[in-house]
């Protein structure tokens, strides 16, 4: 990452306070949160809080490599004035990492999110409108998320948020809600590599659910959308990359694919659905 101590950053920030051209997709969102989840919308907090019985499982946030931004619900880690996207603090993102389409600090990209993000001005991670808004909320663990992941309008939003598990991404989850609440609600995903890039490409996958690693899969709109919602499924390996084949398999335990099994000893999705290697995606490029 290329240092900037010795160049004043004159950048704007943006603040997405307005929106000229909302995304479409807007509309097709989920309702309004209930009181309910709202209650659990409050940060990180000490264990010793933590209500008895309830089973929530909330992170302690821990050191992050060298290179990322310890985000923590929205702030620097031991600086709660200071917001991941600050454009001066050597802490925080400096234009790396939480900004908008067009690479501008951005307040929305990274608001209430708990990850480890990379510092990157090349391969930016967490980059557009509402990127990484609430990931990790609450989660069970605090994520790192590399290599120029979660790029694209609310590409990341709530992953892993409320109880959710997902270990590291990397070179994934890019174009419009590629990774949109997936995890999220006590669900489990292992790594995440070289997958997840297409719209809505791993939308709600293991959404109160689990799915082991995934990698080198999901590689296009909607090829993993849905897959374990509410349900268990093995790892995924170089699988998915077409429409339709992979989508909603062991959704509440309902099994899609012929002969993957998704029980309590769900099979793995090892080279099932490839697309020929001509075939593009029909997402058009993700912000930037």
């Amino acid at each position: 990452t290329a240092s900037t101590a010795s160049t004043p950053l004159k950048r704007s920030v943006s603040t997405d306070v307005s929106r000229p051209d909302p995304s479409p997709i807007a509309a097709d969102d989920v309702p309004p949160e209930t009181a309910e989840e709202a209650s659990v919308d409050i940060g990180v907090l000490e264990a010793a809080s933590v209500p008895a019985g309830t089973g929530r499982r909330l992170q302690t946030p821990t050191p992050c490599p060298a290179g990322y931004v310890n985000c923590v619900s929205g702030f620097v880690y031991g600086k709660p004035t200071v917001p991941c996207f600050d454009l001066n603090d050597s802490a925080a993102c400096q234009g790396e990492c939480c900004t908008d389409g067009s690479g501008i600090p951005s307040a929305s990209a990274c608001k209430y999110a708990t990850a480890c993000i990379e510092k990157n001005n090349s391969t930016a991670n967490c980059k557009g409108y509402e990127a990484c808004y609430r990931v990790g909320l609450n989660g069970a663990s605090q994520l790192k998320i590399s290599g120029g992941s979660c790029v694209g309008d609310f590409a990341c939003r709530e992953l892993a948020r409320d109880g959710g598990e997902v270990g590291a991404i990397s070179n994934s989850c890019t174009y419009e809600k590629a990774c949109y609440k997936l995890a999220r609600f006590f669900g489990t995903v292992g790594d995440i590599s070289d997958s997840c890039n297409g719209a809505s490409a791993c939308d709600r996958l293991a959404f109160g659910g689990t799915v082991g690693d995934i990698s080198n899969s999901c590689n296009y709109d909607r090829a993993c959308y849905y897959i374990a919602n509410g349900g268990t499924a093995g790892n995924i390996t170089n699988s998915c990359e077409i429409a339709n084949c992979c989508e909603e398999h062991c959704g509440n335990d309902i099994q899609t694919i012929i002969g993957i099994a998704c029980d309590s000893t769900p099979g793995n999705i090892e080279g099932t659905c490839l697309a020929p290697s001509s075939a593009p995606s029909t997402s058009p490029a993700p912000s930037g």
